[in-house]
């Protein structure tokens, strides 16, 4: 599993005292037991290895901590994730590539769901968010959740971090916004394909952000999120009261 390795968390571990056991890390990425516990989805083993003081935000050797890998298990990860939460595992600490487990929940959106449901996948994301997850938090790219969330999950998920606070106007490394991403994307698939020299064929541009999401859906995306301009939505946390009745409307109307 890839999210096992990937990438300085704010904080170390949490939990105190948990044997030579529950501290061994017996492979390169440096896991826990209770890493691969919860990157697996195994709730009631991760249960157990709390309840025997397994700290609870000890990084491994890319800073992912338990909570990271289990907001985008593959299977129960809902359940693994609120024992952790139960267990006082810390929502802001970013992992080597300065990913926060909410990076990783959103993240999951994207992915084809093979085992949960996007429900499933919203659930975690909310639960997060409601312990402290920063949806406005950046990694080192300069990447929110909610440049993820415009070029590549269904618009259900871009409501909810909205109605959580998430700004519309954030800029990426590149000074990109999340509307600035959809629009290049769209472009890419849009614009005619380019002919190589000495060759008959065009070569296609295409996205790499986007993973199936077609220029109508990205238009669409692009529209949502100018109405929300338009109203004045997407100013940041001090803006969230505002964001949960404007943002239904409007991704409700494109849905």
């Amino acid at each position: 599993v890839d999210a096992i390795g990937g990438g300085p968390p704010a904080g170390g571990g949490g939990g105190g005292g948990g044997g030579a056991v529950l501290l061994s890390k017996s492979t390169a990425a440096q896991n826990t037991a209770l890493h691969f516990a919860c990157a697996a989805g195994h709730a009631e083993v991760a249960r157990f290895l709390l309840g025997k003081n397994a700290p609870v935000n000890e990084p491994n050797g890319y800073n992912n901590t338990a909570l990271h890998l289990a907001s985008m298990a593959e299977r129960r990860s809902e359940a693994t994730v609120l024992e952790l939460l139960k267990h006082g595992a810390a929502t802001t600490i970013r992992n080597n590539r300065g990913a926060s487990a909410l990076h990783f929940a959103v993240q999951a959106t994207t992915c084809d769901l093979q085992g949960p449901t996007l429900d499933d996948r919203m659930a975690v994301l909310r639960h997060l968010l409601e312990e402290g997850g920063n949806p406005n938090a950046q990694d080192d790219d300069g990447t929110t959740a909610l440049h993820i969330v415009a070029v590549r999950s269904p618009r259900r998920v871009l409501q909810l971090l909205v109605d959580y606070g998430a700004n519309i106007h954030a800029r990426d490394g590149k000074g990109r916004t999340p509307k600035e991403l959809v629009q290049l994307d769209h472009a890419l698939q849009t614009q005619p394909p380019v002919k190589k020299p000495g060759s008959c064929r065009g070569s296609s541009r295409r996205s790499v952000h986007s993973r199936g999401r077609g220029p109508a859906e990205l238009l669409e995306m692009v529209e949502i999120l100018e109405e929300l301009e338009a109203d004045g939505v997407g100013g940041g946390p001090a803006a969230t009261a505002a964001f949960g009745t404007v943002s239904e409307e409007k991704v409700s109307s494109h849905k």
